[in-house]
């Protein structure tokens, strides 16, 4: 039963992308996406999906199956630079600790160095480094002879010796068995080295990689995972500015899918969420003018009337004016923009917004690295800065990774006017400073709060004090099933679809998680343990069995799990 369809001629490049519900037993198939390059749709495509309905187990009327989000990665030749291209920005912008990797041929490839958390940028240009250094650009036959040899080299540097062990279970090579010519897929390995040589064999061309015809793998032989698809557009060399224009392509795709919010609507955990053009164009315009207007008319007031601006009260190294946005702004339009962030609260199952605040920084302000003490799930600043025509530098958003222990690597983000960026209120961040403005009206201005915790909400035929009893139930149920406390801390927040005339959930829509894995787990990988508890999580959900309401209609119950 398909739940949901996007236009396929609303999505360009993005080809299709839906969730699948049995009505007659309630499964979980998270959005599906799939995509490709725009200039070689076919050849370097990557797909982001869930398993098919055809590859479920038969119904089971009491269990839900969670199916972990899954991009699959098609061969595309040297387009294997667009798809490093698509993954080094996912590395940058979204947790993909979750997500299942599968891939063919150089699909294989870039699925193996993604699961072992390989920077894909400086893989791409490792590899445009070997190539030159092998002359291929200059040989007369190219790649011919010496595909094989450069990618052994490039994987045997890049990849760490425990390879094996982060991609089984989580990467899945698709080949071609030979000379049957049937596809066969892999998902255990048993070292580094067997890693590698499954990624060759998945890639093998005939002839091409080595001037044999396939590859030998585990005592047979196979050859590329895509070859009963190959198009020869797929090997075409490119010179070193051509490969790098690849990975700048894949990387602008990627981001152009983020802007519309399709990372997030097929990604599980949500540490930080961009949205552009978040108001509507005429809130957020009226916002800038109101404060243009006070910034102005306040230098003529008598100091009683003028906006209070407090200093941040913090470390040597935070300065930045702030002021109460119910007390700046009209209350008519600050109940507008309450209204708007409300509402968007509300589609991830949060009931609510804090105070907002009104922030602006000019030469000497900065804000030093802070985790505050959450008020709620998500953070928020939603930018008014004339980022185009700005005249100064800095006051770029700076956020550490949630694996803060693993990696020095930081996401940093430009506040371009309109744009809201939530994130998870357990992320350390910071605020560079600006230089170059002493002018309230070309400053760095914000609007900042966070979103509430969720809470138990209600849209139907049912009342609270009917449903509360079943939902208590179910959130004991499944903090018993996983302990005290759960392997993966965070928010999840989750929309049962129940019917109104038995009482059965029929549909669960994931509105909000922040699952972050301990650091104590010893040798499970994130992925799993992620995997294992959102499968309880919609297993306990599923089993839950509501009163019939009086009237026969159904109801929606917006369902919150805090795990501290």
């Amino acid at each position: 039963m398909l739940a949901t369809q996007l236009n396929r001629r609303h999505l360009g490049p993005l080809l299709w992308a839906h969730t699948v519900v049995s009505s007659s037993s309630p499964r979980l198939l998270v959005d599906s996406i799939t995509f490709a390059s725009p200039e070689y749709e076919g050849l370097g495509a990557i797909s982001a999906a869930h398993d098919s309905t055809e590859s479920l187990p038969p119904p089971q009327p009491t269990s839900a199956i969670y199916r972990p989000p899954i991009l699959d990665m098609r061969g595309g030749g040297m387009l294997w630079f667009w798809s490093a291209g698509v993954l080094s920005y996912l590395q940058q912008q979204q947790d993909l600790a979750a997500v299942r990797l599968h891939g063919s041929s150089s699909g294989a490839i870039a699925a193996a160095l993604a699961a072992c958390d390989v920077p894909l940028e400086l893989a791409a240009q490792r590899v445009a480094h070997v190539l030159a250094e092998h002359g291929v650009h200059d040989r007369l036959f190219g790649l011919l002879g010496v595909w094989g040899t450069i990618a052994r080299r490039c994987l045997n540097e890049l990849l760490p010796e425990d390879a094996h062990t982060r991609c089984t279970g989580r990467v899945r090579v698709r080949l071609t068995a030979w000379p049957s010519l049937q596809p066969i897929f892999l998902e255990r390995f048993h070292s580094k080295a067997d890693v590698i040589d499954a990624c060759l064999a998945s890639g093998h061309l005939p002839f091409l990689l080595d001037g044999r015809l396939a590859a030998r793998l585990r005592g047979g032989k196979a050859m590329d995972g895509a070859f009963c698809r190959l198009r020869f557009g797929a090997v075409r060399l490119r010179n070193a500015e051509g490969l790098e224009q690849l990975v700048l392509s894949g990387q602008e795709y990627a981001k152009r899918l983020h802007a519309r919010g399709v990372w997030a609507a097929w990604l599980d955990t949500q540490h930080i969420i961009v949205v552009d053009d978040f108001l509507p164009a005429s809130l957020a315009e009226r916002l800038r003018a109101v404060y243009d207007e006070r910034m102005v008319l306040d230098q003529l007031r008598p100091q009683q009337q003028r906006a209070e601006w407090g200093a941040l009260e913090g470390p040597p190294d935070f300065r930045l004016f702030r002021t109460p946005a119910s007390t700046f702004f009209p209350s008519v339009l600050y109940r507008e923009l309450e209204q708007t962030l409300a509402a968007y609260g509300m589609e991830l199952g949060c009931c609510g917004v804090s105070p907002i605040l009104v922030s602006y920084y000019i030469e000497g302000c900065n804000h030093g690295w802070f985790c505050p003490a959450p008020k709620g799930p998500l953070a928020f600043v939603l930018s008014l800065t004339r980022w185009q025509e700005r005249g100064f530098k800095g006051g770029e958003l700076v956020m550490l990774q949630p694996n803060v222990w693993e990696t020095d690597e930081t996401t940093v983000m430009e506040p371009r006017f309109n744009r809201i960026i939530l994130f998870d209120g357990r992320i350390s961040y910071a605020v560079r400073q600006v230089e170059g403005t002493q002018d309230p009206l070309d400053a760095r201005i914000s609007l900042i709060g966070w979103l509430r915790q969720p809470e138990l909400c209600l849209k139907g035929s049912l009342t609270k004090a009917e449903a509360a009893p079943v939902v208590a139930a179910c959130q004991a149920a499944i903090h018993s099933a996983l302990g005290d406390p759960a392997p993966a801390a965070g928010t999840v927040t989750v929309r049962l679809e129940v019917c109104g005339r038995t009482g059965a959930v029929t549909d669960i829509k994931w509105l909000l998680n922040t699952l972050r894995v301990a650091d104590q787990l010893g040798s499970a990988p994130p992925w799993l343990v992620l995997e294992r508890q959102l499968g309880t999580i919609a297993e306990h959900c599923c089993a839950a069995r509501f009163p019939p309401s009086g009237d026969g209609g159904d109801t929606q119950v917006t369902l919150p799990l805090v795990f501290s």
